[in-house]
């Protein structure tokens, strides 16, 4: 083959292929990590539940009980002696008042500590533990969950008085054990036969009964619509000539959830001059969720500190067990989509 036929073969070849006229593209994904952030146990509890100050255990706060009791009902000779002064016969008296847990509180591990304060109020002509005639009567108050004795209380009217119109007050701790449903106050009060006194079967006993809040190191709840709050920030402070040529971005949420919660939450992104409003939905569990941005909104955070905070309600599909350093914690970063050369 002669000289002057190669270069017209070589021409030929390369007529028949294309040559790239611009620079290659490609895009590239950035990952920018943000600060975690933490929803608290006591975001979620129910009303009447709180986190004890040293976050030891949960507050259940119980409401203050009263009762009134006629010394009729109890002492039909009373009835029998209405309206005359005669010596006091024998009774024995039972006043019980409960009060319940929380509406969405199920039950718990009640921690021993607790205080139940019992004021017993003598509304009679008369002092039922010392009636008189050398007689002595005696007093029980017993503070229960269902069949479980919480605490006990004896009272005996050789050391201790209730004079008419008077009162006896005593302060029970409680002991140690699993609650449910109502926390119960049962008052004896026996008296003997005593000395004549004016008797009137319509007076009464008045019982009131103030717990403090019950230390419980685990609680059995109910979570429906707790509003939850939290806010963390990312850094997206880049340079202006990667800046331009971001593409896309995206918010990754990676959950930890030991309580299995469910809601719809509002996500802002907010920084100087720019408020951007996202929702994710949460169902529940150990998962991860991710929230698009379009390529204006991403470049409308970048060269900033961006603030992002999640709010809304959350509920649990039904009776869930919480501990009170519980949290769900929630790992969030930015992957950015960046194009190599626009």
């Amino acid at each position: 083959m002669s000289r002057r036929v190669l270069p017209v073969l070589a021409l030929a070849l390369l007529a028949g292929c294309e040559i790239p006229s611009g620079v290659p593209s490609w895009d590239t994904t950035w990952n920018v990590p943000s600060q975690s952030l933490s929803v608290g146990v006591s975001q979620v509890l129910p009303s009447g539940v709180t986190v004890s100050p040293d976050g030891a255990a949960f507050l259940v706060s119980l409401s203050p009980v009263s009762l009134s009791k006629r010394v009729g009902d109890d002492c039909a000779q009373c009835v029998a002696l209405a309206g005359t002064v005669s010596p006091k016969p024998a009774f024995e008296a039972h006043v019980s008042a409960s009060t319940a847990l929380p509406g969405d509180v199920q039950g718990g591990a009640l921690a021993p500590g607790g205080r139940t304060d019992v004021r017993v109020v003598n509304g009679n002509g008369f002092d039922p533990l010392r009636p008189g005639a050398g007689a002595f009567g005696w007093a029980t108050i017993v503070v229960r969950n269902g069949a479980t004795v919480l605490a006990r209380d004896s009272v005996n009217g050789a050391t201790t008085a209730m004079p008419a119109g008077g009162q006896l007050v005593r302060s029970l701790t409680l002991g140690g054990a699993t609650v449910s449903g109502a926390v119960t106050v049962d008052v004896t009060l026996s008296s003997p036969t005593g000395a004549a006194a004016p008797i009137d079967p319509s007076r009464t006993f008045d019982v009131t009964a103030t717990p403090s809040p019950l230390r419980v190191t685990q609680a059995t709840v109910m979570v429906r619509g707790a509003q939850v709050r939290q806010s963390t920030s990312a850094d997206l402070d880049v340079s202006s000539s990667i800046g331009d040529r971001v593409q896309s971005g995206r918010l990754l949420l990676s959950v930890k959830d030991p309580f299995a919660v469910r809601g719809a939450l509002g996500v802002r992104l907010s920084a100087p001059g720019v408020a951007l409003t996202k929702s994710v939905d949460v169902t529940g569990g150990d998962k991860g969720y991710t929230i698009e941005f379009t390529r204006d909104e991403v470049r409308s955070l970048l060269g900033h500190s961006v603030s992002i905070e999640l709010s809304g309600p959350l509920s649990v599909a039904g009776p869930v067990t919480v501990t009170p350093a519980q949290t769900i914690g929630i790992a969030t970063r930015f992957e950015l989509v960046i194009n190599s050369t626009n």
